[in-house]
């Protein structure tokens, strides 16, 4: 990175923190994360990976999965200009069984990959890519306890989850993740989280609720924008720290 690509990132990164992604951002920097690991499913360019390195500690971890190549150039060059000797960029998607996997994106936009778009519209690109189980990826890599994930992986997130279980289990990690089927009553991240013993929580303009008031907000116009797809789950142990 040049000189101006680090005042664009850094820009990039405070907008996130005070606007578009206001409320994640600030669940995880109010995390107790030191000596542990982090990890940033879905890494994109490495905005919550930045603000991750600035938790763990000297003695902690955070892992961006990304599997996007160019993306990957840029985590490594972020790593490189920001000197966040904490993060390992690991180049593969993430998903309930570890294979290959094609990933569609609309052309020059890199932030709408996935793996879950239909090929038959000719705007997008498509391309493989490696994709491996969270617990098969940990097993080979060592770290400590892994105590906040994020998970933005467009429609992805409970085949991600179901690969990790046994890392969620032993860790008990906080986790950040987009939905987009949030009404749906048998909604599959949740159904599998609850199965864990974790419970749900979203985001309003006045802070944060069990998702139980979720529809309600919804109808009334009181959810933020980024937070109609946003919400937290984390264990049933330490769920009353947070209302």
């Amino acid at each position: 990175m040049n000189f101006w690509e680090k005042i664009h990132f850094w820009h990039r990164a405070w907008r996130y923190r005070l606007i578009s992604e206001k409320f994640g951002v600030s669940f995880l920097l109010n995390s107790n994360l030191s000596g542990h690991t982090a990890l940033d499913i879905g890494a994109n360019r490495g905005i919550f990976s930045y603000w991750m390195h600035k938790k763990v500690g000297s003695n902690g971890k955070v892992i961006a999965f990304e599997p996007q190549p160019e993306l990957n150039k840029e985590l490594h060059a972020l790593r490189d200009a920001f000197s966040l000797p904490r993060l390992e960029i690991a180049p593969v998607g993430l998903s309930s069984v570890s294979q290959k996997m094609k990933m569609y994106r609309p052309k020059n936009h890199w932030g709408a990959a996935s793996v879950e778009t239909g090929a038959s519209d000719e705007s997008l690109e498509q391309f493989e890519v490696d994709v491996i189980t969270l617990d098969s990826f940990l097993d080979k890599h060592a770290a400590s306890l892994v105590k906040f994930i994020k998970c933005d992986v467009e429609g992805h997130e409970s085949d991600v989850l179901q690969g990790g279980v046994e890392t969620i289990k032993i860790g008990r990690p906080d986790i950040l993740f987009e939905c987009h089927d949030a009404m749906n009553p048998n909604c599959k991240p949740f159904e599998l989280l609850h199965s864990i013993d974790y419970r749900g929580f979203c985001f309003f303009k006045g802070g944060m609720t069990p998702i139980d008031n979720y529809g309600q907000l919804r109808e009334k116009g009181q959810l933020h924008r980024k937070t109609l797809t946003d919400f937290v789950f984390v264990p049933k142990e330490r769920s009353n720290q947070l209302l």
